[in-house]
């Protein structure tokens, strides 16, 4: 909805003033919504991209790569054009020396509108672990 507002300037201009208002949706328009296989699949294609000439692990660059990777990552999942959708990225890359590793992580949301999803890429060397989470708001 719009409602319009004239405001005067000066007295030869005008200028107009528009006010956007609540349109009090609840659900996403049309029920278009993200899906777990889609986001896990350019996930998966993401860290593969970046990981697929990696040889070895090097802490002085993994910090600053897996801030560049979430940050790409996060662009991927909004161009695919979730209107009304917040995205969240996070991703962890880690030396692999055949240890268990464990992650947690807790959000408040909705259950029907809200999703996550992540893979894991692992190599003999290097581990990265991707989440990304899309969160509806109203």
């Amino acid at each position: 909805m719009l409602s319009r507002t004239w405001r005067n300037k000066s007295k030869e201009k005008q200028e107009e003033i528009i006010n956007f208002e609540n349109t009090f949706r609840l659900d996403p328009f049309d029920g278009i919504q993200p899906k777990m296989a889609a986001l896990r699949s350019l996930l998966k294609e993401t860290l593969e991209f970046y990981f697929r000439n990696c040889s070895s692990y090097q802490s002085t660059k993994c910090g600053q790569m897996s801030k560049f990777i979430a940050e790409d990552i996060k662009g991927k999942v909004n161009k695919l054009g979730f209107s009304r959708y917040k995205c969240v990225s996070h991703v962890i890359i880690g030396q692999n020396l055949k240890q268990n590793i464990s992650i947690s992580s807790c959000c408040l949301w909705n259950a029907e509108f809200d999703h996550a999803a992540d893979f894991m890429y692992t190599s003999n060397d290097i581990y990265a672990i991707a989440f990304v989470y899309t969160l509806y708001y109203e």
